[in-house]
């Protein structure tokens, strides 16, 4: 999961069109619902961390 939110972050960081907060945020509302349906918890504290 990790992987694919730095991949993101790089690819917006590299490319010449950058996301919208909108779309950013949605895929991060994704992540964290799936995140509900494990053992995520200590993993969403981490992600909070980095993004909020």
């Amino acid at each position: 999961m990790f992987r694919k939110i730095n991949e993101k972050a790089i690819k917006i960081a590299f490319s010449s069109t950058i996301i919208s907060k909108e779309s950013f945020n949605q895929s991060l509302q994704s992540y964290l619902g799936m995140l509900k349906h494990c053992k995520g918890h200590k993993i969403k504290i981490i992600l909070r961390k980095y993004v909020l």
